[in-house]
């Protein structure tokens, strides 16, 4: 085991990938609104890239996103923010959370720690309040 090294370029492909969805190339403001088509496709490509980094995902009914790294069962910590954003939102407004909590697991995963309590990367659901219910 060595120690956890956190890959600030990886962190930041990680942060331009999430970012093509809903870029406005023009501005270069981001348009990712709650439950919009932009906000699911971020939110997919996210559930893609943990699984890929062997994370248990899940989507619950209001399509909230969790990626699990460490036991299956009992207490987590969990870390994130959300991926919605207000129209021509800024870049790293919540997302930053969410991919730098991404970043903490796959630093701690390359440096072969398993964890004895889980953590869960967590992408939330509709934080903007886009429909008034936050």
């Amino acid at each position: 085991m060595s120690k956890p090294q956190i890959n600030g370029k990886r962190l930041r492909a990680t942060l331009g990938g999430v970012n093509d969805f809903g870029l406005n190339a023009a501005t270069g403001g981001i348009n990712r609104l709650g439950f919009g088509d932009a906000d699911f496709a971020a939110r997919r490509w996210l559930m893609e890239e943990m699984r890929k980094r062997g994370m248990a995902v899940r989507m619950d009914g209001v399509g909230n996103v969790f990626g699990r790294f460490g036991p299956a069962d009992g207490p987590c910590v969990m870390c994130g923010s959300h991926l919605d954003s207000v129209p021509e939102g800024g870049k790293y407004d919540g997302v930053l959370g969410v991919i730098a909590a991404f970043e903490c697991v796959r630093a701690l995963q390359d440096a072969g720690v398993q964890p004895y309590i889980a953590l869960e990367v967590v992408a939330t659901a509709e934080e903007e309040g886009r429909f008034g219910l936050t």
